[in-house]
């Protein structure tokens, strides 16, 4: 319940969060947004970030894990290939962390950026030094969710931030944007079953969606197909995940 007042003062006094939430739900909707319709997105937002203390405080009883398209990996990995999960910053990425028991702890190496000053990871106990972090921004990192790939593994990672490497350009809710290459070179060049994954919230849901894999083809032919169709199912659940609420 203390969530509400304190969303309220954040809606009440950050205009530029206001602003910027009312633009996004414009861009997804194309309708007017009402006050009410930015409150609840920030409250979302806020109650992911509670999620997160949670998690980190070992209060996993408080959430029921559900994955959709969990044969899909499973019959990945049963064919000896190796699965890559492609998501976004839609839902809850930390929720990985709970989606893997139950998948019966089946170790997933996540790729994510460690910034030693981000206190909020420290607060949600996430330990960048852990044998299953993959951090990128390194030379060797794709070379390492590559070689996990190849030995049958799992690899999950977000497919919507550039940070300043090699991109593609890309139409999104009508705008002219880029996305980064890399996560469709290392999905084309490892011949992995890709699927696309977000968390959300419906008493928290991990989703796997079908991506099929592109085999061998010429190189920017493979990585356009598959930043092409990651954008297609991004762009569904960017529109409310079925029965979700964030």
């Amino acid at each position: 319940m203390l969530l509400y007042p304190i969303v309220a003062y954040f809606f009440i006094t950050d205009r530029t969060a206001r602003r910027a939430s009312a633009d996004f739900l414009r861009t997804v909707d194309r309708k007017r947004v009402r006050w009410r319709q930015v409150f609840r997105h920030l409250y979302t937002f806020a109650a992911t970030l509670l999620d997160r203390v949670y998690m980190a405080s070992g209060e996993f009883h408080r959430f029921e894990v559900a994955i959709e398209g969990l044969p899909l990996i499973e019959k990945a990995l049963g064919e000896g290939r190796g699965c890559l999960l492609l998501g976004s910053h839609l839902g809850s990425f930390d929720l990985m962390m709970l989606a893997r028991r139950a998948m019966d702890n089946r170790p997933v190496a996540v790729m994510m950026r460690v910034d030693p000053r981000a206190q909020v990871r420290r607060i949600a106990g996430i330990d960048d030094a852990a044998p299953d972090i993959i951090p990128l921004g390194r030379p060797e990192s794709y070379l390492r969710a590559y070689e996990r790939l190849k030995e049958g593994g799992i690899v999950a990672l977000l497919a919507d931030r550039t940070d300043g490497t090699a991109s593609l350009p890309a139409d999104f809710l009508g705008r002219a944007t880029t996305m980064p290459v890399a996560p469709h070179v290392l999905a084309a060049r490892s011949e992995a079953q890709v699927l696309f994954f977000l968390a959300y919230m419906r008493a928290q849901t991990a989703t796997a969606s079908n991506f099929p894999s592109l085999g061998r083809q010429p190189r920017a032919t493979a990585e356009e197909l598959h930043c092409s169709r990651w954008l297609t199912v991004f762009r569904f659940f960017l529109k409310g995940p079925p029965g979700g609420t964030r």
